[in-house]
């Protein structure tokens, strides 16, 4: 009988102790994105959660997009000082063949090794031409494990939602 209790209680914590994550993707266009191409890649502004502002989120976010990109091109740039597609200018649009604008719609940073709340992380990203026409979206979700002994970032879930869409734009 404790054998069976103690089984389902481990189940019970494995179920409980890993990462989740949606995806909602949109491809206005169902033409794959081309690899070795400039990108330029804005800055959102940074995430929060009720009244704290998580500095520094939003540079965090467009590095690991870069990160990521890094696998289908070397020719990146990043934008600090532009957050959408009307930061840009004529001029500047051409000069990349894609524009990746990320945008953190929620960033949760709990201490979840004491607490049992879960970190959680929503973003969308979206990706134009040079003519500012919409090639691929998304929008990203992730919540990490409810149980854990360690501690854990809202950072570490940007990795595979954004991972899985990059590659299925490519």
């Amino acid at each position: 009988m404790i054998q069976r209790i103690l089984l389902v209680a481990l189940l019970f914590l494995c179920a409980s102790c890993t990462a989740s994550y949606k995806y909602r993707v949109d491809n206005p266009s169902s033409k794959a994105l081309r690899s070795n191409k400039r990108i330029a890649i804005t800055t959102s502004e940074d995430g929060s959660y009720g009244e704290k502002i998580y500095h520094g989120t939003g540079k965090t976010l467009s590095y690991e997009i870069r990160e990521e990109l890094r696998n289908y091109s070397n020719r990146i740039t990043i934008f600090r000082d532009k957050e959408n597609l009307d930061d840009f200018d004529d001029d500047e649009l051409e000069s990349f063949d894609y524009i990746v604008v990320p945008e953190i719609l929620h960033w949760e940073d709990r201490s979840t090794e004491w607490s049992g709340i879960p970190d959680r992380i929503s973003f969308s990203i979206e990706i134009y031409d040079s003519q500012g026409r919409l090639l691929k979206s998304a929008k990203l979700q992730g919540k990490s494990r409810s149980m854990s002994m360690t501690s854990t970032d809202p950072e570490k879930l940007i990795k595979k939602p954004l991972s899985d869409f990059l590659r299925s734009c490519f």
